[in-house]
């Protein structure tokens, strides 16, 4: 299932510098409602029938998870990773010739990757358990020779600051952290200007 319009979608000149500027853009409607209707469908039943690979709430040990899996809501399914490989929809949303032809625009190259590493995955917060994810900047999980990662982020339902959603530093890309502005999990401490 070709997840994405089958015409060739291209970034706007304004929105490749809104991405240099901010380090993020955001494309509203990236999907049909049939396409979104569908990858909905395949998300929840994927989290109701959950398999391996999984992350738990209990496991991350983030705040606010159950401090184990014993504890109530410590079976709380934070990710589901491998998504690449769960169902041919993701492959096929991973890979759409829209999705390519946007990075290779902000990568300004045409060799670009699929990484299915640490965010080749489907998230969940759960209104009970989910646990609060610090400030970081995902290439803390790559040690790429040079910082060249985009991270292709889809809402599959309303995204808000109440109910977990994303929340960017706009130019925090263009910055250089040190060691001592993280902890131990790599997030920025919190009492760090």
């Amino acid at each position: 299932m070709n997840v994405i319009n089958p015409k060739l979608f291209s970034l706007a000149p304004y929105q490749i510098a809104a991405f240099e500027k901010n380090g993020y853009i955001i494309l509203p409607q990236w999907l049909s409602g049939e396409a979104l209707a569908a990858m909905q469908q395949l998300a929840q039943l994927q989290f109701k029938k959950p398999s391996e690979p999984w992350e738990l709430e209990a496991q991350l040990g983030y705040p606010g998870a159950p401090a184990s899996a014993a504890h109530e809501g410590g079976y709380t399914t934070r990710r589901l990773l491998g998504a690449y490989r769960r169902d041919p929809m993701w492959q096929s949303y991973a890979t759409n010739p829209s999705l390519k032809n946007c990075l290779q625009q902000l990568f300004k190259h045409p060799d670009i990757f699929l990484s299915q590493a640490h965010h080749n995955c489907l998230m969940t917060k759960s209104p009970r358990f989910s646990s609060d994810t610090g400030w970081h900047q995902d290439s803390r999980y790559w040690r790429f020779a040079k910082p060249e990662l985009i991270t292709a982020w889809l809402a599959l339902g309303r995204e808000t600051s109440s109910n977990g959603g994303l929340q960017v530093i706009p130019g925090s890309h263009r910055q250089t952290f040190l060691a001592e502005h993280f902890d131990k999990k790599a997030f920025f401490l919190a009492n760090k200007p």
